[in-house]
């Protein structure tokens, strides 16, 4: 597993390049998604060693049961990379392609519109 942010950096370059999106005004924004992907990784190659997903910590008032922190920086570092995504437009509906006509936009108005002849509407039952 790659876990440099050079590597990252380049893959979500290539990414942005490929959509069309690409800046170098986003360098910013790469850099941040690529430092969230490392982490992510890093985060993601230490969960796969563990045995048992919580820590126990000896105190002076007994035993403290604690969730792991690679599972907390592993949460963290996906909502950072999700945000980052979506403000490079790098998620599903920001790098699909442009349509002219989308087929259940004209569904929709095709309903609409044997609807609004008829007189019906329609009622949640």
């Amino acid at each position: 597993m790659e876990t440099t942010i050079d590597h990252y950096a380049a893959r979500v370059r290539q990414c942005l390049q490929a959509a069309g999106k690409y800046s170098e005004a986003l360098e910013l924004n790469i850099f941040v998604l690529a430092g969230s992907l490392q982490s992510l990784a890093l985060a993601l190659l230490e969960i796969s060693t563990l045995d048992k997903v919580t820590l126990e910590e000896k105190t002076a008032r007994g035993s403290l049961t604690h969730v792991h922190p690679a599972f907390r920086i592993r949460m963290e570092a996906e909502e950072s990379c999700r945000k980052q995504m979506k403000e490079l437009g790098l998620t599903a509906i920001g790098i699909r392609t442009i349509v002219d006509k989308d087929p259940m936009v004209d569904m929709l108005g095709d309903l609409k519109g044997s609807l609004s002849k008829s007189k019906r509407t329609i009622k949640p039952e």
